[in-house]
């Protein structure tokens, strides 16, 4: 039993271009992150016509008849509710449903139901609305004959409009091609574009409403033809008209490719070429003449710095000196500084000694010129003195201590570092040289 088929320009060959038509869409719902139903998501727009509704419509009608006939029905095929519908269905799957009113219509054919046995195997939708007047008192079979009429002719507007869909696709792509043969008037290839364009965006544009307002993309999204995908065997197939290798950037341009167009691009590439050149050859003169500049300022600079480096030399060995020279007076005062203390101790000491050598000294002097009974009472003396010392030796090493540590401060000042016992020279001459210009300094005061 042969059934009927819905024919369409939109083979599997050309389902690229369907796919290439709604890649941005699908892209933009795609972000969402939502799975939009057969009916949200399809292209096909109609306000008697869904997926899911009319098919529900039809096989309840199916069925009651097949109760009320006592007709084993005939399941339906899984693979009509499983196919792909988002946003469009091949065309097989079309078939499918269009195939299953026709299976159904035979089979009452077949048990020769009233009307079905008195029309060919496979209806015409004017067959179809005869039958409907014939029965037009019996609810289930107008109803089922209705949805057949109904999925009949909205599958054949549905498969239309991708028919439709994929020729103005192909027409934009043949303006193109047309621009890269220069064999048109270039306005007529502008208006071939110009009217693929529009009729596109006609057919997308209740969809593009549609997803809009169910809140599956923003209200300020647009379709752009820069976004519109030029599929593998459409460049080729353009390519095989001319040599330009900008073909695919003057489409994602959304620009024709007209031979004044690709004309104006060459002469302007060979004279950005030409400009090219010529900023060459004067960067190469000016860098030619510079070199020369730089190896004059070069020996002039070798000069410049033979003589700087003496120079340099000298005042570097002058600096080292310095540095060496204040290192130098800085250790002797921070010896004066910070070890004050111990000096202060082994002054103090020193002199504990000496004056104990005196004392030794002067009762062994008294011994040989005295006599031994005054050597005995100046010893006696010696070790009162000694005594008293012992008595006030914190009073007399705190006084001793600050006899020393004063000094001490004294000479940290001068010795702490170079520039500073420099100073002091300086001030000692300065003060030696005017005492002896013997300056009458009594008369200057009064004078002033």
């Amino acid at each position: 039993m042969s059934l009927n088929r819905i024919h369409s320009s939109a083979l599997p060959t050309q389902d690229a271009v369907l796919r290439a038509i709604f890649s941005q869409i699908t892209a933009e719902v795609r972000k969402t992150g939502r799975v939009l139903s057969d009916d949200d998501g399809s292209f096909y727009i109609s306000d008697r016509f869904t997926w899911k509704g009319c098919q529900k419509k039809f096989f309840d009608a199916y069925y009651a008849i097949c109760v009320r006939k006592q007709i084993t029905p005939i399941p339906a095929d899984d693979k009509i509710q499983t196919a792909l519908k988002v946003p469009y269905a091949d065309i097989d799957t079309v078939n499918l449903l269009y195939n299953c009113v026709f299976e159904r219509i035979s089979q009452f054919k077949e048990r020769l139901l009233e009307p079905f046995k008195d029309y060919p195997v496979n209806p015409s939708v004017t067959d179809m609305r005869m039958m409907m007047k014939s029965v037009s008192d019996d609810k289930d079979l107008y109803e089922f004959l209705s949805m057949s009429v109904l999925i009949c002719e909205e599958l054949k507007n549905y498969v239309l409009k991708l028919d439709e869909l994929v020729r103005y696709y192909n027409m934009r792509v043949d303006a193109y091609a047309d621009a890269l043969k220069g064999k048109r008037n270039e306005n007529d290839i502008k208006i071939q574009v110009k009217l693929a364009k529009s009729k596109i965006q006609e057919i997308l544009s209740p969809y593009i409403g549609k997803l809009k307002r169910i809140g599956v993309i923003s209200n300020s999204w647009q379709y752009s033809f820069r976004r519109l995908p030029l599929t593998k065997e459409k460049l080729l197939s353009l390519k095989s008209y001319s040599t330009e290798s900008t073909i695919q950037t003057y489409w994602d341009n959304d620009e024709l490719p007209l031979k004044s167009v690709l004309e104006a691009a060459r002469k302007r590439r060979e004279e950005e070429r030409a400009r090219a050149e010529k900023e060459r050859a004067e960067r190469e003169k000016a860098r030619k003449k510079k070199e020369r500049k730089d190896k004059v300022r070069s020996f002039f600079r070798s000069i410049k710095w033979g003589i700087s480096d003496f120079f340099a030399n000298i005042g570097e060995g002058i600096g080292r000196a310095w540095r060496k020279f204040d290192y130098a007076i800085e250790d002797i005062g921070e010896f004066f500084y910070y070890d004050r203390a111990r000096n202060t101790r082994f002054m103090i000491k020193a002199l504990g000694w000496v004056v104990i050598a005196l004392c030794v000294g002067y009762v062994v002097l008294t011994w040989a010129t005295k006599g031994f009974w005054s050597a005995l009472g100046i010893a006696f003396l010696c070790f009162m003195g000694v005594g008293i010392y012992a008595y006030l030796e914190g009073i007399i090493l705190f006084l001793a201590k600050l006899l020393f540590d004063i000094p001490q401060y004294i000479l940290r000042v001068i010795f702490y570092r170079g520039w500073t016992l420099v100073l002091i020279f300086i001030l000692i001459g300065t003060a030696i040289l005017i005492w002896h210009l013997d300056i009458p300094w009594n008369k200057l005061i009064r004078d002033y």
